[in-house]
C-alpha cells in the first residue's frame, strides 16, 4: 500500500489531445465537381468522383513529424504559456520551465546515473574546437544535403517530442491523426495546433518546391529580360531624338524593341501562372474535429495504482503467511 502511494503520489499528470486531418484531394477533383454539375444540366446522370483516393502527401505526415528538422523547428515556435501575455518557445518549456517528476528524477540518479555520466562524457570527447565545428557548419550549410548539429538541449527536446507527440496514418480512411501528450491542460491543445501549423510550412515547402525552383528561374530571366527592354526603348528614345534617322536603323531599333517586348511579356504571364499554379498545390488541411482543451488526465491512474498495490499487497501477505506457517509445520515434523 505504501508502494502504491507513492507511486501515485510521485508521479505527474499528463493530459493528451488530439486531431485529425481528412483527406486532401487533388485539384483534379474540382475539376470533376465543376464537369458533374455541368453534365446534370444536360440530363447526363452517374458521378465520375467514385473511388477517389487521398493525396500521396498524407502518407508522409507522420515521417515529417518524425524527422529532426521537423522537431528542430518545432521547439523554436513560441505559445502562450500560463496567464501572463508572455509567449515561450518549447525548447525553453521543456529545458527551463519544465521539471521532471520525482520518478524520473530518482531513476536519472540512481539506476541511470551511469548512463548520463557516460553521455557527459562522450559529448565532451566528441565536441570539436571552436573553429573547426564553425568551418563544419559552414561546409554543411553550402551542400545540399546538409547535416543538422543538434545542442545536448536539442537532443533533449527532441527525445521529449519522440515520447509526446505521435502522428499515425489510416491506410482505410486516410485519416492523420495527430496526439500530444503534455503534462499542462492548457499547453496540450497549444502544441497540436503548433504541429498542425508547422506540418503545415514543411508540406508547402515539399509540395511546392519545383515551382518555387523555377519561379526564382522565371523572375531572374525576367529581370534580365528587363534591363534588355530598358536598354533598347532607350536606344530607340535616342534615335527618335537624332537628327540623322536613317530608316535600315530605325527598323531595327524598332524590331529589337518589340522583340524585348513580346519576350518581357511572355515571362510575366509565365510568372503569374506559376505564382497560380504554385497556390494551387498549396496543400489544404481539413481538420475533422477541433482542437479543444482536455478536462481530464489521462495518466497516472492514481485510483487504480491504489487498488491494485492493495490487491498485490494481500496477495504478498497471505503468500508470506502461507509459506512462513508451512515451514514452522515442516519444521516441528522433522524435529519430532
Amino acid at each position: 500500500m505504501a508502494v502504491g502511494l507513492f507511486f501515485a503520489l510521485a508521479s505527474s499528470s499528463q493530459y493528451t489531445s488530439n486531431a485529425s486531418i481528412i483527406p486532401e484531394y487533388e485539384l483534379q477533383d474540382r475539376v470533376n465537381e465543376i464537369i458533374e454539375s455541368y453534365g446534370l444540366l444536360f440530363g447526363l446522370t452517374g458521378s465520375i468522383r467514385e473511388n477517389r483516393t487521398p493525396s500521396y502527401l498524407l502518407r508522409l505526415y507522420p515521417h515529417m513529424i518524425n524527422s529532426v528538422d521537423f522537431k528542430r523547428t518545432l521547439m523554436s515556435k513560441p505559445f502562450q504559456y500560463g496567464s501572463t501575455d508572455s509567449s515561450v518557445t518549447l525548447h525553453q518549456y521543456f529545458t527551463q520551465m519544465y521539471r521532471p517528476p520525482l520518478l524520473n528524477s530518482l531513476y536519472d540518479y540512481t539506476f541511470g546515473l551511469p548512463g548520463k555520466i557516460l553521455s557527459a562524457m562522450q559529448s565532451g570527447e566528441t565536441s570539436p574546437p571552436a573553429s573547426t565545428a564553425q568551418d563544419t557548419s559552414q561546409s554543411h550549410q553550402q551542400s545540399d544535403f546538409p547535416i543538422l548539429d543538434l545542442s545536448p538541449s536539442e537532443r533533449q527536446v527532441a527525445r521529449a517530442f519522440s515520447s509526446r507527440i505521435t502522428a499515425t496514418y489510416d491506410r482505410q480512411t486516410g485519416i492523420v491523426r495527430i496526439s500530444a501528450r503534455m503534462p499542462e491542460a492548457n499547453t496540450a491543445p497549444q502544441v497540436v495546433q503548433l504541429v498542425l501549423e508547422t506540418l503545415h510550412e514543411k508540406a508547402s515547402d515539399y509540395k511546392t518546391a519545383k515551382g518555387r525552383q523555377y519561379l526564382d528561374f522565371l523572375e531572374s530571366q525576367q529581370l534580365r529580360q528587363k534591363q534588355q527592354l530598358d536598354k533598347a526603348r532607350q536606344e530607340l528614345i535616342e534615335f527618335n531624338g537624332a537628327d540623322s534617322q536613317p530608316l535600315n536603323r530605325r527598323m531595327e531599333l524598332q524590331s529589337t524593341y518589340e522583340t524585348a517586348l513580346d519576350q518581357y511579356n511572355t515571362l510575366t504571364q509565365q510568372l503569374q501562372r506559376m505564382r497560380l499554379n504554385i497556390e494551387e498545390q498549396m496543400p489544404t488541411f481539413r481538420i475533422l474535429d477541433d482542437i479543444t482543451t482536455p478536462g481530464t488526465q489521462i495518466k497516472p491512474k492514481r485510483k487504480l495504482m491504489i487498488f491494485l498495490s492493495l490487491l498485490l499487497g494481500f496477495f504478498v501477505a497471505f503468500s508470506w503467511i502461507t509459506i512462513s506457517f508451512l515451514l514452522k509445520e515442516s519444521e516441528k515434523i522433522w524435529s519430532s
